[in-house]
């Protein structure tokens, strides 16, 4: 394979494999949504599912773009390639027809022999021969690789006739996928003004939605301000034992009293062990590749203040991010590390938070747990059921990630 072929052999693996993830969360979107209209009852969960179908469909558009962007780039290499090996053929056939007639001009055999026994001794004869076998084989590999160049032009325009038919197939996928997308566009218009006449309804949802937000943000403050309290307990303990040990096997050195150290852990520090801190360590360096909390899904509502899809100057914020999945679907640990609560929320189901260090992953909106306080997980094991409504058809997990009591952004840490 050419060097300049290799180059972007990679690249477009890498975006084909990521073009083929994207198509299967839209089949994962379609499917999700034609279960909600079985209930034939237009909710924000069909307006949610549409909407990232969108978003999907947008980035499959953007990545099919760039395939093309980079076979294009491909193809304007092979053209170089082509003309430079175009240019070696003209030159060598020339070099070539040099030393036909110059062999031509010394063609008698008659010629060779006079040049060979012209030579001042049988030192010089020696290589008076071996110089006229040198010629001969510079000549046959000259022919040979006139005919090798002659064959890499075919090949490399051949590669580029393949990659030229790659490039209009993929514009034929990316103007399907354009229509798919106005298609989407309408519906997703239609189902606007469906819900548009149902705003007291909405309003009732999104109060009760933030209670539930609201009593879970609570619990979790309190249970992470109690996991750091806790440390830092454990920590002045250990100190004041050392200190205790130190002191009773040598209070004295060189006639000196040894100080005591009174500096004391600050109630809001979160002490790590050496154990803590490694963990803490893997899981940043993780940020960006942590598997997802499911096996197969879509972000039904992203991390942060969002405005309302249909009532103006609303805004909802979700301190985490939403993923719908298939009923029955399990949800796992992103990585590894100690269960530390399960608790239960009005509206948000069952929850877990998982320890990871400094470090917490909270799961919630489960139907059933498979986990017990103080079990050490590894990543993606399985902690529970996703809850299922019933009524909207809807399964969707709710995750939130904290760096101690900071909120972190779910989409920033979990793979793309």
């Amino acid at each position: 394979m050419p060097i300049y072929a290799q180059k972007y052999n990679k690249k477009k693996q890498e975006l084909e494999q990521k073009r083929k993830e994207l198509q299967q969360k839209i089949e994962e979107t379609k499917r999700v949504l034609e279960e909600t209209k079985k209930k034939q009852n237009t909710s924000l969960q069909t307006l949610n599912t549409i909407s990232a179908q969108i978003k999907t469909r947008e980035k499959v558009i953007n990545n099919i773009g760039q395939q093309i962007f980079e076979l294009a780039l491909e193809i304007d290499e092979s053209r170089k390639q082509v003309e430079v090996l175009k240019a070696d053929v003209v030159n060598l056939k020339k070099d070539y027809a040099d030393n036909i007639l110059l062999a031509y001009k010394s063609h008698s055999s008659i010629d060779k022999i006079i040049f060979i026994f012209n030579a001042k001794d049988f030192n010089q004869a020696v290589k008076r021969i071996k110089y006229l076998q040198q010629f001969n084989d510079y000549r046959r590999q000259q022919a040979h690789l006139i005919l090798n160049t002659q064959k890499s032009i075919i090949e490399t325009i051949n590669e580029m006739i393949a990659l030229k038919r790659q490039k209009m197939d993929l514009a034929g996928i990316k103007e399907e996928e354009k229509k798919e997308l106005e298609v989407d566009k309408k519906e997703e218009n239609q189902v606007l003004n469906q819900l548009s006449a149902k705003e007291s309804d909405l309003r009732k949802e999104i109060s009760n939605n933030e209670k539930a937000a609201n009593k879970l943000t609570q619990a979790l403050a309190q249970l992470i301000a109690k996991e750091i309290e806790e440390a830092r307990a454990r920590e002045e303990a250990r100190r004041v034992a050392e200190e205790a040990r130190l002191s009773k096997l040598n209070p004295k050195k060189n006639g000196v009293i040894i100080k005591k150290d009174t500096k004391k852990t600050e109630s809001n520090t979160f002490v790590q062990s050496p154990e803590s801190l490694k963990l803490s360590n893997d899981f940043v360096s993780n940020k960006g590749r942590l598997p997802w909390p499911v096996d197969n899904g879509y972000i039904s509502e992203g991390f942060g203040v969002h405005s309302h899809a249909t009532l103006k100057g609303v805004k909802t914020n979700n301190n985490g991010v939403n993923i719908s999945v298939r009923k029955g679907t399990s949800a796992r640990a992103i990585f590894g590390g100690a269960v530390k609560a399960i608790f239960s929320v009005p509206g948000m189901e069952k929850v877990v938070l998982i320890n990871h260090g400094e470090y917490y992953s909270v799961y919630a909106n489960l139907q059933n747990v498979s986990v017990k306080i103080g079990e050490k997980l590894v990543t993606k094991q399985s902690i529970g059921e996703v809850y299922t409504n019933e009524q909207e058809n809807k399964t969707e997990i709710h995750i939130e990630i904290y760096k101690q009591k900071q909120m972190q952004n779910p989409e920033l840490w979990l793979r793309d």
